[in-house]
């Protein structure tokens, strides 16, 4: 190994500790503006990415489309990020530790009160900043809306577990943004796959 190799290995694992360290800042002193953010970079990530696997191997392959990473940006930077973040201190003011199974509770009020309605936001509003008109936009929201529902109570109800058992309240919109990133393809292809059968 050359000093130049170490040099560079080193120079990396530094400019990642700085990272963390300036994420970390930002979140104590901005919590509620990076969570924002960090959803709406998470949120864009995962429409790209469904896009790629849409135009895999396909010939000719589908436009990419700018608007559609825009709205679910958008949608990350105003609704997810700001309301996780509220979200999360909500569950913990109404559940009291001494409760019985208090991260149980927890939980199935987030998927019962929560997911129905953000779900249905979500569909309908990025449906709406991507240009549609207000009836292909509910026409989509009846069509998927339910098995992605159901999806979603199965999939979030055991990683919503395990986030407020075991992840400090203030990481807890960060690890829900690391799901959110799988989440979001599978939303995204499921609304494109929509698109195509309509």
């Amino acid at each position: 190994q050359s000093i130049m190799e170490v040099q560079g290995r080193g120079g990396v694992g530094v400019k990642a500790r700085s990272l963390v360290a300036l994420y970390l800042s930002s979140l104590e002193e901005h919590p509620v503006l990076t969570k924002a953010l960090t959803s709406s970079a998470i949120a864009a990530l995962g429409d790209v990415l469904s896009q790629v696997v849409v135009r895999y191997g396909r010939s000719p392959k589908p436009p990419f489309t700018p608007r559609s990473t825009l709205a679910y940006a958008g949608f990350g930077f105003v609704v997810s990020g700001p309301l996780t973040h509220y979200l999360f201190q909500f569950l913990e003011a109404i559940v009291p530790r001494q409760t019985k199974l208090p991260n149980l509770r927890k939980v199935v009020i987030d998927r019962l009160f929560f997911a129905p309605p953000y779900l249905l936001a979500l569909f309908y509003t990025v449906a709406l900043l991507e240009g549609k008109s207000h009836a292909d936009a509910w026409r989509q929201v009846k069509s998927l809306y339910l098995s992605a529902l159901l999806k979603n109570w199965v999939v979030w109800g055991v990683s919503q577990y395990i986030n407020i058992r075991f992840v400090p309240l203030k990481y807890r919109v960060l690890f829900a943004n690391m799901v959110a990133l799988l989440w979001n393809v599978y939303i995204a292809l499921l609304r494109r796959a929509g698109q195509r059968s309509s």
